[in-house]
């Protein structure tokens, strides 16, 4: 039977590419229409109830280390469309009030230090380097790269990216209408989302609930049921695929779309398209989903996330290429995917809030464009990436891991029953996606969210616990002793059962902490650890945005470690890097005399060395800072038998 669909009333439509240059200048100039106050297209209405008026007022910090502070505890998803925004300061204040004296507040507190120092640092080396510099003979690079990018400029294909609206949260409403127009949020002790009507008082997604009862006190909590997200995702995903088969679903609830075929197909806009998909999708799940529509898949991202965008709205941008720039220009540099909260305030250090900034810093963004992978902004200025949707593949996977996070534990003989457990676990995931590996990692996270991890190599694949087991068991024992709230084991360099074997070439071991690794990062499968109402020392559990459309165009490796859509922003070999992707990056080795933020003594080390100099003096800046802000020990857990606030995260 063929169903029919009534479309809803359209939006304003774009114009036709056959129209005079003059109409496309008029377009470019007014492309921004949405981003205007709603006061200022549509007739005044009656003035709104501010829903931070029951706060108490505060003055915010002069300093600006406790303002980025503020910033930092603030969250990863501050910025998602139907947060409160104008109320912003005082909704930081109190996140920072509640969680202050804890030892996520402490750690977080040493994270946003050491990232002061690494802008230091950066300054540092770029104003040694600035002196030598060529500066006309740079920014003619430059140009020739931009021209080099601006080649791949693709305005034929139309990428739709779909995002479901406040997905888990709309289930629940469907399940209990109840929850209709109300302030709650999805999850146990921490939020996996928030009602629009909750995000209006600040409340957002990896928030502490007993946060959101002081921002909002009819907040309402709702448990998570994991089963019935995915059961409604399939329904959706399955509705994506009529418009694209090969479709690339990048969660439970966003999915990217290249729907030029179908347009040409049944002969329709790309609006009419986005309506045709929203109203089936709301007629035969119950639930509504938010569509961009752009030459590629970053730019369809961005204009999804709109504010004016949702719930259940489209945007589709103009296919012009004064009409992209425009739009770039004013993007502020952390709507970008791929550039978090570190990466912003090491660039905007540079004088670089905005896209359209890009340029005017050409010689610094080519001096440190190792540093800060200036390949990728430059792209971002010209509103170029990738615009190839597919399928993930087999070979596509990079690793297949699993954690727990849990109250902190002491004992040793419980956390080895955990490891154990974990390798069970492992072994049914590799089973279920028939790979074995070669790559042992163990993370931990200590009781001060502190992340380690610990890895080996061996030289022959495996994929059972009882060979996996020994191993990581290896790795934890050589830590302890511990108190620890999270473990996870993980199997890289993997082959597909049946496939060809990953390239090995020797048998490693390797270590390392990153101080500004953010992966406080938790993708739950089932169930989630409860937070206890007042416990400061649980803050947040930041989403991960498993697609990063950004990467796509200027690195090939992919890291379930990465978080918060940051590029790893390092100095040169630093023993904190995770990965290194530029393939076709400046010479890091000198011979500059470079101040250290630190210690400020003058050293006349290569880049290298110099790394491992600031290191050791923020490794005792650590110390010093641990010793003069102790906090309580821990206290061991006696009984393990059954932990109700454990919760799993499956990588893949």
């Amino acid at each position: 039977m063929t169903r029919e669909y009534a479309l809803p009333k359209k939006k304003k439509i774009i114009s036709s590419k056959n129209e005079s240059s003059d109409q496309k200048e008029k377009e470019t100039i007014s492309i921004d229409d949405d981003d205007e106050p709603e006061e200022s297209r549509q007739p005044k209405k009656k003035q709104k109830v501010s829903h931070t008026s029951h706060l108490p007022s505060y003055s915010m910090p002069s300093s600006n280390d406790d303002t980025t502070l503020l910033r930092r505890l603030a969250g990863p998803s501050a910025g998602k469309a139907g947060l409160n925004s104008s109320n912003q300061d005082k909704i930081n204040k109190v996140i920072h009030d509640a969680s202050k004296g804890g030892k996520f507040y402490n750690n977080e507190v040493k994270r946003d230090h050491h990232t002061t120092a690494k802008i230091d640092a950066l300054k540092a080396i770029l104003k040694k380097r600035l002196e030598n510099a060529n500066h006309s003979s740079i920014e003619h690079t430059v140009d020739n790269i931009l021209r080099k990018i601006e080649t791949e400029r693709d305005l034929s294909q139309y990428i739709m990216h779909c995002d479901m609206d406040m997905f888990y949260a709309a289930v629940e409403v469907l399940d209990n209408p109840s929850l209709k127009g109300k302030a709650f949020g999805v999850g146990n002790g921490i939020l996996t989302t928030a009602s629009y009507e909750a995000r209006k008082f600040g409340i957002r997604s990896a928030m502490p609930c007993f946060i959101a009862h002081k921002l909002c006190d009819h907040f309402i909590e709702v448990p998570m049921r994991m089963d019935r997200y995915v059961e409604k995702s399939r329904q959706v995903m399955e509705i994506f695929s009529r418009f694209d088969e090969n479709m690339a679903a990048a969660s439970l609830d966003e999915a990217y779309l290249n729907v030029t075929s179908y347009m040409n197909e049944h002969g329709l806009t790309p609006e009419e398209v986005s309506q045709q998909l929203r109203k089936m999708v709301e007629c035969e799940t119950g639930l509504t989903v938010s569509t961009g529509i752009a030459p590629n898949k970053t730019l369809a991202k961005i204009c999804s996330d709109k504010d004016q965008n949702k719930p259940n709205g489209e945007f589709t941008m103009q296919f012009y290429k004064d009409t992209v720039v425009s739009f770039m220009k004013n993007l502020p540099i952390r709507k970008v995917p791929g550039i978090g909260r570190i990466n912003e305030r090491l660039v905007q250090s540079l004088g670089i809030e905005t896209c359209g900034d890009i340029l005017n810093h050409k010689v610094e963004l080519y001096l440190l464009r190792k540093e800060l992978q200036s390949d990728g902004l430059l792209r971002a200025n010209l509103g170029i990436f990738s615009n190839t949707v597919a399928p993930a593949k087999k070979e596509d996977r990079k690793s297949v891991g699993i954690e727990k996070t849990f109250q902190p534990i002491f004992d040793t003989k419980v956390l080895m029953e955990k490891l154990k457990i974990l390798c069970k676990e492992l072994e049914g995931d590799l089973k279920r996606t028939q790979f074995e590996g070669r790559t042992v990692t163990l993370k931990y996270k200590k009781d001060t969210f502190e992340n380690f991890t610990r890895s080996t190599s061996v030289d022959k694949f495996l994929s059972q616990s009882e060979e996996i087991w020994p191993v990581a068991k290896g790795l934890l024992e050589r830590e302890l002793p511990l108190t620890l709230r999270l473990m996870g084991v993980r199997l890289t360099n993997l082959r597909h059962i049946g496939g060809t074997a990953n390239d090995i070439t020797k048998q490693t071991t390797s270590t390392s902490y990153d101080p500004q690794d953010d992966s406080d990062v938790e993708i739950i499968e089932k169930d989630q650890p409860k937070a206890h109402k007042n416990d400061k020392n649980v803050l947040f559990q930041q989403n991960v945005d498993t697609t990063k459309p950004f990467f796509d165009d200027i690195e090939d490796s992919e890291s379930v470690e990465e978080s918060d859509g940051d590029i790893e922003i390092i100095l040169p070999n630093s023993k904190f890097k995770r990965k290194e992707t530029d393939k076709d990056v400046l010479d890091t080795t000198s011979d500059d005399t470079l101040e250290c933020p630190v210690c400020l003594k003058e050293l006349k080390l290569s880049n290298d060395e110099f790394n491992n100099h600031l290191d050791d003096c923020l490794t005792q800046q650590e110390i010093t800072f641990i010793a003069n802000n102790p906090t309580p020990p821990t206290k061991s857990h006696k009984k393990h038998k059954s932990d109700p606030f454990e919760k799993h995260k499956r990588t893949k």
